[in-house]
Parts: structure tokens; C-alpha cells; sequence
């Protein structure tokens, strides 16, 4: 695949990516964008920063995932697309709610077929972001959020790393 092979594909799966959370999880956004057996690893912020908060299995549980996304959220990429030697393409995000404004990194591996098989959603810790009481509210609820999907600890390295660039 020559480089700008490679920066085609980036560029696809990452506008699918966003088109998987702007339409909310909706199937055809998802099977478009995650490999049937797609894992998702949400990274926590606060006491959970650097761990594994949260570990989707398959298309539906990431589709459940994706429709929890608030309706006022809008997310975009903040930066190109970097990919490193292991092959995992490392992009920033932004992600705009209700006029709080925050950003993160996902990592993606890609398969065969050029759909996610493993995205790493790793938010940047928005603890001392938050100074709005409304905000600080949600926060709360959001970490007590229940979605009886099993949330894991992960002691693996990769869990725990933050994505960039010095990576490579």
C-alpha cells in the first residue's frame, strides 16, 4: 500500500468513525466503521485516569455505547491522523457538549478489511476542566452510570499509556 493509500484509509475510518458517533450508534453507521468482533477499550479520567473504565465486545454493545452519546455532543478530528510502527493509527479528537469543550486521543487498529477491530477511546482527564456545577453534576452521573456492560481493570501497558507521538 503506498503512503497515500494509507492516508485514504486513515482519512475513511476516521470520517466513519465520526459519522458512528454523530448518527448515535444507528447499525449501519457501525457495521460501516467496526469488524463484527470489534473490541472498544474506554479509558477512564479522574480516579479512573489511565485504566480501562469500560470494554465493549462486538457491534452491538459498541452500538449501545455510541447512543448514550449525548444529542448536544459533537466530535471532530483535531489533528491528522499518525500512525505508528505497531500499524495503530493514533488521531485527537475534540468533542463539544452543551459549550464544554474537550478532546482525546483514539487509537485504532485496523483489519483486513479495513474496519476497527480495536479502538482505544482515551479522553483527556477533564477533572480540572470542570468548574461548572452542571457540568460537575454530569461528571458525577456519568461515572456512576451503569450500562450493565462488564467494565474491566486492565493491568496490560497499552491500557495504561497515553497515545503520542513519541510512541513510535
Amino acid at each position: 500500500m503506498t503512503d497515500r493509500d494509507t492516508s485514504a484509509v486513515q482519512s475513511h475510518c476516521c470520517s466513519d468513525l465520526l459519522a458512528a458517533y454523530a448518527q448515535r450508534g444507528e447499525d449501519a453507521a457501525v457495521d460501516a466503521v467496526f469488524h463484527a468482533d470489534a473490541i472498544v477499550e474506554r479509558i477512564g479520567w479522574g480516579a479512573e485516569r489511565n485504566t480501562v473504565s469500560e470494554r465493549l465486545v462486538g457491534r452491538g454493545a459498541i452500538a449501545a455505547w455510541l447512543a448514550r452519546t449525548p444529542q448536544s455532543a459533537s466530535f471532530e478530528l483535531h489533528g491528522a491522523p499518525h500512525v505508528l510502527a505497531s500499524g495503530v493509527i493514533v488521531v485527537r479528537y475534540r468533542v463539544c457538549v452543551d459549550g464544554f469543550i474537550g478532546g482525546g486521543h483514539w487509537a485504532i487498529t485496523l483489519g483486513s478489511d479495513q474496519r476497527i477491530v480495536h479502538l482505544v477511546h482515551q479522553p483527556d482527564d477533564i477533572d480540572a476542566k470542570i468548574q461548572d456545577p452542571v457540568w460537575q453534576a454530569r461528571v458525577e452521573d456519568a461515572l456512576r452510570y451503569d450500562t450493565s456492560l462488564a467494565a474491566v481493570g486492565d493491568d496490560r501497558p497499552s491500557a495504561r499509556r497515553t497515545w503520542d507521538k513519541a510512541d513510535d
